[in-house]
């Protein structure tokens, strides 16, 4: 490339960039589709409590139908901590209470 040092536009020219528009994925797919927008999010009063739904401990509490105070003396549910203890929720109380290790 003999004398492209002496033409400044030269390798102007030779780096030229065309534009990039950035557009979003709606428009790139062809369509410029409206976005739907959950317009009462913010509105309290569409909003409802959460539902709580009882745990596996709870629930088994509850078959048993063995009060907080029965806990310790129930042999059906410290059979059932024994088999659930490393996969369901069991309060760490009530491991100690029947001589499991405790994990914190």
């Amino acid at each position: 490339m003999k004398g492209a040092g002496r033409d400044p536009g030269l390798l102007a020219r030779s780096l030229k960039v065309e534009s990039v528009s950035l557009c979003s994925e709606s428009d790139a797919l062809g369509g410029n589709m409206p976005r739907s927008v959950n317009r009462t999010f913010t509105k309290p009063e569409t909003r409802r409590p959460p539902v709580s739904i009882p745990n596996s401990f709870e629930q088994i509490v509850k078959e048993l139908n063995i009060s907080p105070g029965e806990y310790r003396s129930s042999s059906e549910l410290k059979e059932w901590v024994r088999r659930y203890k490393d996969e369901r929720y069991v309060p760490p109380e009530l491991l100690e209470a029947f001589g499991f290790r405790v994990d914190v």
